[in-house]
C-alpha cells in the first residue's frame, strides 16, 4: 500500500519522491511508548510539568486532570499515524481499518515528500519559547497534509471549495473522539487548530497558485498565529515584536526561571474564552502584537510538578496606541477574566496596579499596564508587587 499510495500522492501532490520512505504498523502500545520517547528526548525530565504549570498558573488549564497525564491519554485515543521527522519513518496504527489506512497513509506521505523538499523537522522539534511560531509552521504543515489527503480521494477539481467547506464543518463539531471532546478548550484548540485552520490557509494558497503557492509557505511559513487568523497580515508578513521577560530584581534571591512561552493571538483568545464567551475573546486579542509568558518558582526546586507553588509574568504587546480601542478592550477582558476566575478573591489597591485581588494570604493576582504593554501576573508576592511590577515593565534584570 505504501508504494501505490507514495506514487499516487507525489502525482496528485505535485512533489517528486527523492528517496526512499521507510513504513511500518504499530500497535496502540507501541504508539504510545515512541509518543513517549519522541516527548522524553525533546523534553527536560520535567518540563512538560513545567509547561502544565504555567499553563495552570496562568488560568489557562482550569481543569482537575494533570495536564501531562491528559496530553498523553488524549494523543492515544486520537493517534491513527504518525511521521517522524528525526527517523524519516512514518507508522500507521495496526487497528485501523483497510477504509481508513488509505487516507492516512496519504497523509503521511505528504508529511515524508514534505520533510525531503522543506525540511520540515525546522519546525516539529520542541524549543522552549517558540509555541506560537512552532503551531503557526505546523498549521501549514498539517493544513496541506489534510489537503493533499482530500485531492487523493476526491480528485483535485473543485478541491479549494471542498476543503473550506470541510474547514467550517470543523468549527461546528468538537469530534473527534470524548477525551479530546471534554478537554480543556486550550488542549483541544492545540491539537485541532493547524488541521482545521490549516486547512482553510493552504486551500486559499491553492485557490491563488496551485501547490507552488503551498510550497513557498512551506519554504517560508507564517510566524505566528495572528497571520494564520488574519489573511492579510500573513499577505503583508507582518512579524510580531519580540517581548522578553527577565526574572525581577525583586525575586531574584528567592525565585527562578522554571519554563517560558510565547502564546500568540490564538494564546489570547483561549486563555480569555476559557473564562469568557468565545466572541469576547476574538476582539480583546485581535490587536495582540506580542507576547512573552514567565513562571518561577523557589530556587532550587526539583523536581518541579504541576503543583508548585509559582509566579507567573506574562507580557502581551499591543498593535496599538495606549489609549487606542484595542487596547483598551484588552485590558477591560482581562480584568474581567480575572474576575471570573476569582469571584470571591478581595480587592487590593497596589502602585502602579490598574487591577489586583487576593489569591492567598500572601499573593495576588494582577493586571497593569505601561502604554500598550499589558502585563499579567499571578501568584505575586503582595509585598514585593509593585516592585515587581515596576521591574518588569521597564525591562529590569538583577
Amino acid at each position: 500500500m505504501v508504494d501505490e499510495i507514495t506514487a499516487r500522492v507525489s502525482r496528485v501532490r505535485a512533489l517528486s519522491v527523492r528517496g526512499p520512505i521507510a513504513s511500518g504498523v504499530l500497535s496502540r502500545d507501541e504508539i504510545l511508548a515512541r509518543l513517549r520517547g519522541r516527548i522524553a528526548q525533546e523534553y527536560q525530565a520535567d518540563e512538560l510539568a513545567r509547561e502544565g504549570l504555567l499553563f495552570r498558573t496562568l488560568g489557562l488549564w482550569n481543569d482537575p486532570q494533570g495536564y501531562v497525564d491528559l496530553t498523553f491519554s488524549i494523543l492515544e485515543e486520537q493517534v491513527a499515524g504518525f511521521y517522524d521527522p528525526s527517523t524519516r519513518r512514518l507508522y500507521v496504527a495496526s487497528w485501523l481499518s483497510p477504509l481508513t489506512q488509505g487516507p492516512t497513509l496519504a497523509h503521511e506521505l505528504t508529511h515524508a515528500l514534505q520533510d525531503q523538499h522543506f525540511d520540515i523537522s525546522r519546525f516539529t522539534h520542541h524549543v522552549r519559547g517558540s509555541g506560537d511560531r512552532q503551531l503557526a509552521a505546523m498549521t501549514i504543515i498539517e493544513g496541506d497534509a489534510t489537503l493533499a489527503m482530500l485531492a487523493f480521494l476526491q480528485g483535485g477539481a473543485g478541491i479549494a471549495d471542498r476543503a473550506r467547506a470541510q474547514s467550517v464543518a470543523m468549527r461546528d463539531t468538537r469530534g473527534g473522539g470524548e477525551r479530546l471532546a471534554r478537554a480543556p478548550l486550550v488542549l483541544r484548540e492545540s491539537l485541532v487548530f493547524p488541521y482545521r485552520e490549516g486547512l482553510s490557509v493552504c486551500a486559499d494558497a491553492y485557490e491563488r497558485g496551485g501547490w507552488r503557492a503551498i510550497n513557498a509557505l512551506l519554504r517560508d511559513p507564517p510566524q505566528s498565529t495572528e497571520q494564520i487568523l488574519h489573511p492579510d497580515k500573513l499577505a503583508q508578513r507582518e512579524a510580531p515584536q519580540e517581548i522578553t521577560v527577565a526574572l525581577p530584581p525583586s525575586l531574584a534571591s528567592t525565585h527562578e526561571l522554571a519554563y517560558e512561552e510565547t502564546f500568540g493571538e490564538l494564546g489570547i483568545r483561549l486563555w480569555i474564552a476559557t473564562w469568557l464567551s468565545a466572541n469576547v475573546a476574538e476582539s480583546a486579542a485581535a490587536g495582540w502584537g506580542g507576547d512573552r509568558a514567565a513562571l518561577f518558582v523557589a530556587r532550587g526546586t526539583t523536581p518541579v510538578t504541576e503543583r508548585t507553588p509559582a509566579v507567573s509574568l506574562w507580557k502581551i504587546a499591543m498593535d496599538a496606541t495606549p489609549f487606542d480601542a484595542e487596547a483598551l478592550e484588552l485590558e477591560r477582558a482581562v480584568i474581567a477574566q480575572l474576575r471570573a476566575r476569582y469571584p470571591r478573591a478581595r480587592r487590593v489597591t497596589l502602585a502602579g496596579v490598574r487591577y489586583a485581588v487576593t489569591t492567598s494570604a500572601t499573593t495576588v493576582a494582577l493586571v497593569a499596564r505601561q502604554g500598550s504593554t499589558l502585563l499579567v501576573g499571578d501568584g505575586v508576592p503582595t509585598r514585593l508587587a509593585a516592585s515587581v511590577v515596576r521591574e518588569t515593565l521597564n525591562g529590569l534584570t538583577p
